[in-house]
């Protein structure tokens, strides 16, 4: 689909990476804890109420759970979706 949009246009060739990037900028921001989002809520977690530095291991093997099976989930889907295009 990205070859299609840019063509050979190097004006849309910049535009979608503009576009990508800022959208990998804002999902690393998310407050997910193994992400940079939640490293600096841990961090301002941490400096109004010490004790939650004991949170901080726990909720991001959470996190990294969520997002491996996040992933999981999404190629699952993507999987299917050209397996029912192949089949059709």
């Amino acid at each position: 689909m990205g070859r299609e949009h840019v063509g050979m246009s190097l004006y849309r060739l910049l535009e979608l990476c503009a576009v990508l990037n800022v959208n990998l900028a804002i999902l690393n921001l998310l407050p997910i804890p193994p992400l940079d989002g939640g490293k600096i809520l841990m961090g301002a977690l941490e400096r109004m109420c010490a004790p939650t530095r004991r949170l901080e291991l726990p909720s991001a093997l959470a996190g990294w759970v969520a997002l491996i099976g996040l992933m999981l989930y999404a190629t699952a889907l993507d999987i299917s979706r050209i397996a029912h295009t192949m089949a059709a």
